[in-house]
């Protein structure tokens, strides 16, 4: 959708005049504000959705193309980590070549299960016949670590990701139809209950 588009239906779903309608100086400035915070709350929301209960259906997935390193985990099974692209938000799904399991979540620092991550039972921790993906933040930004794989140098079979929602450009990318639709009713209704 075009970010003019999105802000001119949010804009009349709360009942704010069209952006067109101003004239000029500080009612001029005070629209454009409100354009600014119309998209500001369209990227959180769009973010909350997009992250909150199952991925939507119409969701734009990228190709997840990383490069592990990996680790011996003692046990005759191989922990891989690498570092995930900067505009990663939430995983699609991933499969090595040695699983015959499909990953769709991670586990993140928050989660009860994170604590499994170092189990010293490895069928908790994961292992390739039941792995695990946990989600780890880094110094330069979200790493991924699976447990675990059969052998070091393994290959992604499957994966892909969300990306998080980019409102920048003339166009909005990485938010499907259905999740627009609820974004722009969020921001409209918040803008009507706005003091």
């Amino acid at each position: 959708m075009e970010t003019v588009r999105f802000i001119e239906r949010v804009r009349t779903e709360a009942g704010l005049p069209p952006a067109s309608f101003v004239d000029s100086g500080l009612v001029a400035d005070q629209s454009h504000r409100i354009d600014n915070l119309i998209l500001d709350l369209g990227k959180r929301y769009a973010c909350e959705e997009l992250t909150a209960g199952p991925l939507p259906v119409d969701t734009p997935l990228k190709d997840l193309s990383l490069f592990f390193l990996w680790i011996p985990d003692g046990e005759g099974e191989q922990i891989g980590k690498a570092p995930l692209p900067q505009d990663f938000l939430r995983l699609g799904s991933l499969r090595m070549d040695s699983w015959d399991f499909t990953l769709t979540t991670l586990l993140t620092p928050s989660e009860s299960a994170w604590k499994l991550r170092h189990s010293q039972v490895s069928s908790l921790a994961g292992n390739s016949r039941r792995p695990q993906g946990y989600l780890l933040p880094g110094a330069d930004g979200l790493q991924l670590e699976i447990r675990s794989c059969r052998n070091a140098g393994e290959r992604i079979a499957e994966g892909c990701y969300a990306a998080s929602p980019d409102f920048s450009d003339e166009d909005i990318k990485g938010v499907g139809r259905e999740t627009i639709e609820k974004v722009i009713s969020r921001v409209a209704d918040y803008l009507r209950n706005f003091p």
